[in-house]
């Protein structure tokens, strides 16, 4: 397995690559139902240059957070993925959308690097530092992971 790198923020020169990878990826329709769910809760995604990184916003909700996963830590690191996720109560953490390279998901070329999984796994290593925080809830199939236990994965 490849060495991913995570990014709390991202230079503003990937704003085409992460507008086609979140908002025109073709593994969309295989969750549209609960993503229509998820916009409706949260509100409309939006990728705003502030300064010379990007961010998103959503609609709904003041203030969301991403990690980005890199394949390096240089200036012109491919981005890999992408998790967007807020604080929903002091126990848990609401990851709100997930977005994946078409090539890294679990039917691309590159699936055994286990992005998704991956990013997840950051998350849940960072929520364990958040004081009060216990769980992470993952969109889409509603199931909340404990932030105590690593994630493995049988894929």
């Amino acid at each position: 397995m490849n060495e991913i790198f995570f990014s709390s923020s991202i230079d503003k020169q990937n704003f085409e690559e992460i507008e086609r990878m979140f908002f025109f990826n073709l593994q969309q329709s295989r969750h549209l139902l609960e993503i229509n769910e998820v916009v409706e809760n949260f509100g409309i995604p939006k990728i705003v240059v502030t300064g010379q990184d990007l961010k998103f916003t959503l609609s709904k909700l003041n203030d969301c957070q991403t990690i980005f996963a890199l394949d390096s830590q240089s200036n012109d690191a491919a981005v890999l993925g992408l998790i967007i996720f807020y604080r929903g109560s002091l126990e848990n953490i609401d990851i709100i959308h997930i977005a994946v390279e078409e090539d890294c998901s679990l039917r691309g070329d590159y699936a055994k690097e286990f992005v998704t999984i991956r990013l997840i796994e950051k998350l849940r290593q960072d929520a364990g530092k958040i004081k009060g925080v216990t769980s992470i809830t993952l969109p889409y199939i509603k199931t909340k992971i404990n932030v105590a236990k690593k994630l493995t994965s049988s894929i």
